[in-house]
């Protein structure tokens, strides 16, 4: 496997083909300006709620179809799902076998942006690029705040935690989304047990998790760029978390970032943030993209699904 991310792309950046994808949800491609760029992203929502007014002859794709009034029309959550790939690789294309399951399990209309990725810049910069969606759901569409959860795996939990702050801190507490999902969120790039092994000479990869050692240490390295690795805007178990919405942080029990995950949620209870956890029994890092195969997988899914519910009805 190489070591460093442009060449990592070519193996990580591939589209979930449409073939595997289920036929009970449906996406839209768009190229929105979020602040001062341009960012291709992803709507995804479930067909049935499309109702007649989808194109008979559409399959997975449609063009046009997502507009302000048919989303004010649909009484469903909105979801700000914020991909994984440790900051550097990956897409909404990727992601799409996870994010298609969460709209359809959640009966819920998804917005995807593919913010920009180190190393070409910064973890920063992700952040802002999903503070600016956020903005774009609530301001260019007009969607009550109280209707987005802000979720994501992996690097995406992480930019969950950092995209929070930053509204917290940037913006009105009436315009706070409802709450925010973290699946197996990279919490702490300066992670020392991370490092430690990272440079030990033993084995790059974990007993039983598929994120080697050594490029979780290279990727904290790149995304944090010209930063200290304990920077609170780019390393959320550093950040303020006083005043956050509620947090549901799911982990796999065998994954190796469960300790920083762990000690994480204390943090946030420290601070009095509303926090419900859920360990994935035998799972592995981001265990939800084995929903299909593993039942572990297919169950956390589902408590996701109730947990968003049940906030949206606490609204």
């Amino acid at each position: 496997m190489p070591r460093d991310a442009k060449s990592l792309r070519f193996w990580t950046d591939r589209a979930i083909p449409d073939l595997i994808l289920p036929k009970e949800a449906i996406r839209e491609k768009v190229i929105p300006k979020l602040g001062a760029h341009d960012i291709k992203c992803e709507w995804v929502w479930p067909r049935k709620i499309a109702g007649d007014h989808l194109p008979k002859k559409s399959h997975h794709k449609v063009k046009h179809f997502i507009t302000k009034e048919w989303i004010a029309s649909q009484d469903v959550p909105v979801i700000l799902y914020l991909h994984g790939g440790a900051f550097c690789l990956c897409n909404s294309a990727t992601h799409r076998g996870l994010v298609y399951s969460f709209a359809i399990e959640l009966n819920a209309i998804v917005f995807v942006p593919n913010y920009r990725r180190p190393p070409e810049v910064t973890a920063k910069d992700a952040t802002e690029d999903c503070f600016n969606a956020y903005k774009y759901l609530i301001n260019d569409f007009g969607i009550d705040p109280k209707r987005i959860c802000l979720m994501g795996d992996s690097a995406g939990g992480a930019l969950v935690g950092l995209t929070l702050v930053k509204i917290r801190d940037n913006l009105e507490a009436a315009k706070a989304p409802r709450c925010g999902v973290m699946l197996s969120p990279w919490v702490d790039f300066a992670d020392q047990e991370i490092e430690a092994k990272a440079h030990s000479g033993g084995p790059r990869l974990p007993e039983y998790d598929f994120l080697p050692y050594d490029l979780i240490s290279l990727f904290a390295s790149e995304s944090a760029g010209p930063f200290e690795v304990t920077d609170p805007e780019i390393n959320i178990s550093r950040a303020k978390l006083d005043g956050l919405v509620p947090l549901y942080i799911n982990f796999g029990e065998v994954e190796v970032l469960r300790p920083q995950i762990e000690t994480f949620i204390q943090k946030c209870k420290d601070a009095n943030v509303p926090t419900e956890e859920y360990m994935l029994p035998d799972m592995i890092h981001v265990g939800q993209m084995l929903a299909s195969v593993a039942p572990a997988g297919a169950e956390a899914t589902k408590k996701v699904a109730e947990y968003i519910n049940k906030q949206m009805l606490n609204n």
